[in-house]
């Protein structure tokens, strides 16, 4: 069986953490301009790679087929009209506390990755997809746009979901 380089996205992270000998968490392992190198690096990766279609109400041909079509997080978190239930479950595999047992991300890639699916659920679908206050909400948007790594793509949108938030 040959192994590809592609195939770490593929294994299981809390295994590969140990065969490597690496802390479960990497919160500190980065500079912050790494963690702009990290956070690129994500939105990048395909999103069946952390997320699988037994975590929501969707399946990857689903994906495919929209125009354009969903194959990575930012292909997700901007799309114009992204599927409520991959945002959910992107939502769920980085809601902060919880995704240590499913991916060594640091905090703040996984802050960035959980506030993007409810911005994008908010802006496109004027859905909040969070039982967050408003204004715990509004202030981990606040908390992400003072990051200087920050995207300018995310900052973008959490600028415009903080926008929204405020009118409202």
């Amino acid at each position: 069986m040959t192994v590809g380089p592609e195939d770490v996205y593929r294994c299981n992270s809390r295994s590969l953490a140990t065969l490597l000998r690496l802390p479960e968490s990497c919160d500190d392992m980065f500079t912050p301009a790494e963690l702009g190198q990290v956070l690129e690096h994500q939105l990048r990766v395909a999103i069946t790679a952390d997320l699988r279609p037994g975590d929501g109400d969707w399946d990857e041909a689903a994906m495919a087929r929209h125009n354009p079509p969903i194959r990575n997080w930012a292909d997700l978190l901007f799309h114009d009209h992204p599927p409520v239930p991959v945002l959910l479950a992107a939502k769920a595999f980085a809601k902060p506390g919880q995704q240590g047992s499913q991916t060594p991300l640091p905090l703040e890639i996984a802050h960035c990755l959980y506030y993007g699916a409810i911005a994008a659920a908010f802006l496109r679908h004027g859905q909040l997809i969070t039982t967050l206050a408003t204004s715990d909400l509004m202030m981990g948007f606040q908390m992400l746009l003072n990051r200087a790594w920050l995207a300018p793509r995310l900052r973008d949108l959490f600028m415009s979901a903080l926008t929204k938030l405020d009118k409202e």
